[in-house]
């Protein structure tokens, strides 16, 4: 976990934080449930109101593009 220096889009806030985390991204087709690709990304926390945001790295954004992902 890091400190960050992000501010919450929500409520302002300053006190986030930043973690690793992974998480599998699935097709948002209906009856689709099939893994699309996993990703190592930095989850930003805020600790006041709980929103979380991330971005998809470069590498990751290109494997979602490859696999025809809507």
């Amino acid at each position: 976990m890091m400190q960050s220096d992000h501010v919450c889009g929500l409520c302002a806030s300053s006190d986030v934080n930043e973690y690793d985390a992974i998480v599998d991204l699935r097709s948002a087709e209906p009856g689709e449930n099939t893994v699309v690709t996993s990703a190592l990304v930095i989850l930003v926390v805020c600790s006041e109101c709980g929103a979380a945001h991330f971005t998809v790295s470069r590498a990751d954004l290109e494997l979602l593009k490859a696999s025809g992902a809507r």
